[in-house]
């Protein structure tokens, strides 16, 4: 036979002689499968940031004929593979299937994506991978300056520029607010002026009351993973 098309074949041989005696041969499964699996990378979402050093990484794999095995892969910031998990054991003829490995990793910037492949030794990879940033650590803050110089008396309606350097290691500073209180705490959004958000300079500007009074200050950030 030529020219098969892909499925499941079953495959046995007859033979008799002149007087009537015959024999069977086994039966024989041939599959023919040109037909790589597919797989959708599901949770943690794409460039997920996240304090959480427990994952669950998921993905939804379909075959046309059935699943022979499925393994995750993890890398981290500089390439190095730090999980290779493979799970085997599917039934003949799964065509679908969510896989699941919880893994515990530290801080760090993360790629990962599962790849599998069916009973004819079809492979299927995803085009691109899914990252994930662990980061448990606040951001830090290296320096304050403000102009003028607040440990003196000013006079009312002064101009007060804050200027702040703020570092976090891995998922990057996402707020930080100037909390100023006469009273009455008041927020005042603190933007980026150079650096980046893993060491950058944040600064905001207000202006004093009409009338003498005094003031208190504190610089509240966190960083994409919700750490503050």
């Amino acid at each position: 036979y030529s020219n098969l098309t892909q499925g499941i074949y079953y495959l046995n041989v007859t033979a008799n002689d002149t007087v009537g005696e015959s024999s069977n041969s086994s039966t024989r499964t041939i599959l023919i499968d040109r037909t790589n699996p597919n797989i959708t990378l599901s949770s943690p979402a794409n460039n997920t940031y996240t304090n959480v050093t427990s994952q669950n990484f998921t993905a939804n794999i379909t075959e046309n004929l059935g699943i022979a095995n499925i393994t995750l892969w993890i890398y981290n910031y500089t390439n190095s593979l730090i999980n290779q998990t493979t799970l085997i054991g599917y039934a003949t003829g799964t065509l679908e299937t969510t896989a699941g490995i919880v893994v515990s990793l530290v801080d760090n910037i993360y790629s990962w994506f599962y790849n599998a492949y069916d009973w004819a030794g079809n492979l299927f990879t995803p085009a691109y991978n899914y990252t994930i940033t662990i980061d448990t650590l606040p951001p830090s803050i290296s320096s304050i300056f403000y102009s003028p110089n607040i440990t003196a008396q000013l006079d009312p309606n002064t101009q007060l520029i804050f200027n702040a350097t703020i570092n976090d290691t891995w998922a990057g500073v996402n707020t930080v607010i100037l909390q100023f209180y006469n009273g009455t705490w008041r927020n005042y959004s603190m933007s980026r002026n150079s650096g980046t958000n893993l060491n950058g300079n944040y600064n905001t500007s207000l202006t004093l009351n009409s009338i003498n009074d005094s003031y208190t200050f504190n610089i509240w950030y966190n960083d994409s993973s919700g750490n503050y």
